[in-house]
């Protein structure tokens, strides 16, 4: 849609459009697209990286509990003992023993230390003795990642282990906030870069248009081509050369023609003049008059003969002027 005053928001990047503004656009739009891929990349490369070490801390947090069970699995108290010792000196761990039963054996640190924290969801098993990992967020905000795992020793105990992710994801978030801005950078940088660069990239098409423009009938023996233009433009420049050496020959011919019809139409202009004066100069008889009006009867004839010549002539310049038949 139009706007008031005439403006088509879409002609600039249109067939007609400029050609600067739309390699302009394309720049901008290539270089926010390749930096927000290498972006993405590189976050879900970091964020996947960071879960992987936690699901290993998480794996060697299982296992340290694994061996608290297989020496303490029918002591509950030595058991409790030793799991709160564990999570003692691994901060930022959380550690739960459940029984068969789904009762709990033991939780480290004791749920009163961790206000309107509970790290622990549900367990989950893809199958039975696989250690899986998943991302949960508790009742107070905070992310976690969890990991849980099943213990054949004696009647059977469920192994979760947590621990506080809120740090990670702050990074994460971080990350992000710097990707959006260097985002943002980067599209006003590639706007400005790409304009300044395509501006430049078309200073020969303005320089051959500002020489075509300077061009007339009297420069027709000027030739492009022999200037160092880029090769992109070399075959425009050779073409126009060649336009040139046509017009230069057409000009050429048409002043010679030109030249030869003004020859051609003097003789028998000055006939018609001087037999006129002549017939001005004194009374004449009857057949005195007839002869000179005859005389120029052929000399109308010869004039009516050129011209139909020179229509014939231009009718071929123009083939599409010719009549049909």
């Amino acid at each position: 849609m139009s706007s008031k005053n005439g403006f088509e928001p879409m002609a600039l990047i249109g067939e007609r459009g400029s050609i600067a503004f739309r390699l302009t656009v394309w720049y901008a739009l290539l270089s926010v697209v390749l930096i927000a891929s290498a972006g993405s990349i590189l976050y879900w490369v970091l964020a996947d990286r960071l879960r992987q070490e936690d699901d290993q801390w998480l794996a060697g947090r299982i296992a340290q509990v694994r061996g608290i069970l297989l020496l303490h699995s029918r002591d509950t108290a030595a058991l409790q003992e030793e799991v709160h010792r564990e999570a003692a000196m691994l901060p930022g761990s959380y550690l739960r023993v459940v029984n068969a039963k789904g009762v709990n054996v033991v939780e480290a640190p004791i749920p009163h230390a961790v206000v309107g924290a509970r790290p622990f969801a549900a367990p989950r098993f893809r199958t039975r003795g696989d250690e899986q990992g998943m991302d949960w967020a508790s009742g107070s905000g905070e992310t976690y990642r969890l990991m849980s795992a099943r213990v054949g020793i004696g009647a059977g105990f469920t192994v979760q282990v947590a621990m506080n992710r809120t740090s990670e994801e702050e990074v994460l978030a971080a990350y992000r906030r710097i990707l959006w801005l260097a985002l943002s950078a980067s599209l006003v940088i590639a706007v400005i870069a790409g304009y300044l660069i395509a501006r430049r990239g078309l200073q020969p098409v303005s320089r051959l248009a500002a020489i075509i423009a300077e061009l007339s009938a009297a420069h027709l023996h000027r030739r492009v081509a022999d200037d160092n233009w880029p090769r992109e433009l070399r075959p425009l420049a050779a073409n126009f050369d060649q336009l040139l050496v046509r017009l230069d020959e057409s000009f050429a011919r048409i002043s010679r023609f030109s030249a030869d019809i003004a020859h051609e139409l003097r003789t028998p202009l000055h006939i018609l003049q001087g037999e006129a004066e002549l017939a001005l100069s004194k009374d004449r008889s009857k057949e005195q008059y007839r002869d000179c009006i005859a005389s120029a009867t052929e000399e109308y004839e010869r004039l009516a003969r050129m011209v139909d010549a020179l229509l014939f002539l231009a009718r071929t310049e123009q083939p599409d002027s010719l009549p049909n038949e």
